[in-house]
């Protein structure tokens, strides 16, 4: 249940950056529960107490603004209140559980994630693209993991990633320049492309039908990708496979792990709405 929590926390993130960027003049837009939203979301792993006068920094509220948020959240029992401190509570779960819920197949997808992991002995995950970053909703994980902690929930972005580039191959050439104009592409590793580079793979992505990124992201984690279509082949998911390139080289996940990636795609796309 716990990474329900992380899921909603982050896809709120993203929701409200572009709630709060709506232009004022909105009737339909509630100003305050967008704030109260932003309020939520101020809980991560880097701030999971907060003070009063913490979060109305934070936020860019008053000293009553943000006491008025934290005593309601803390009255409807999604934040627990200790010495002056409030933390997220276990009721937050129920918010990020109704967007799993929501995803009715998924409990069709994930026998089949299952057995691609037992296949290959490597995790085996299922995202979706939000914003400008992939979202994990589905994983089957295996001991052999890298480092990166990429539970449900787990947000990373799209242009380093291998199932992040399967979505945007989907952009046209002229949408692609306006994504990566927008976007910094942070050199994570030695490995990590330039924006020019990274476009030049995503092309090739449009063609191959898959995705390796070796090292882009994080060193020593190599993943495969491949795109999931529904049945009017709209691409609604991309399947991933990570292991360490050291242990597995990229020939070799492109030899083994490919043909077992894309039998499962399709596999998937039969159990799709």
């Amino acid at each position: 249940m716990a990474n329900v929590t992380l899921c909603f926390i982050c896809i709120g993130k993203r929701v409200l950056s572009k709630v709060i960027k709506t232009d004022d003049s909105d009737k339909d837009f509630l100003t305050t529960f967008a704030k109260g939203l932003e309020v939520i979301k101020s809980f991560n792993d880097e701030t999971p107490c907060l003070t009063v006068t913490e979060l109305a920094q934070k936020v860019g509220l008053s000293r009553a603004a943000a006491r008025r948020f934290l005593l309601t959240l803390s009255k409807l029992g999604y934040l627990n209140q200790n010495n002056g401190q409030f933390s997220l509570s276990a009721k937050i779960l129920d918010l990020g559980y109704s967007y799993l819920a929501s995803l009715n197949f998924m409990e069709r997808v994930t026998p089949i994630i299952e057995q691609v992991a037992r296949d290959l002995n490597e995790s085996c995950s299922v995202t979706v693209l939000e914003d400008k970053d992939i979202v994990y909703i589905g994983r089957a994980s295996r001991s052999r993991l890298v480092s990166m902690n990429l539970q449900i929930g787990a947000r990373l972005p799209a242009y380093v990633t291998s199932t992040g580039r399967i979505f945007l191959a989907t952009l046209s050439d002229e949408q692609l320049d306006e994504f990566f104009r927008d976007e910094a592409c942070k050199k994570l590793t030695e490995h990590t492309k330039t924006a020019k580079q990274i476009i030049a793979e995503i092309k090739k992505v449009r063609v191959q039908g898959y995705c390796l990124v070796n090292q882009e992201l994080e060193l020593g984690m190599c993943s495969l990708a491949v795109p999931v279509y529904n049945r009017s082949h709209q691409l609604i998911l991309a399947l991933i496979v990570s292991c360490n390139p050291w242990l597995i080289s990229p020939e070799e996940m492109l030899q083994r792990f490919l043909p077992v990636l894309k039998s499962a795609a399709q596999e998937i796309t039969l159990v799709l709405p």
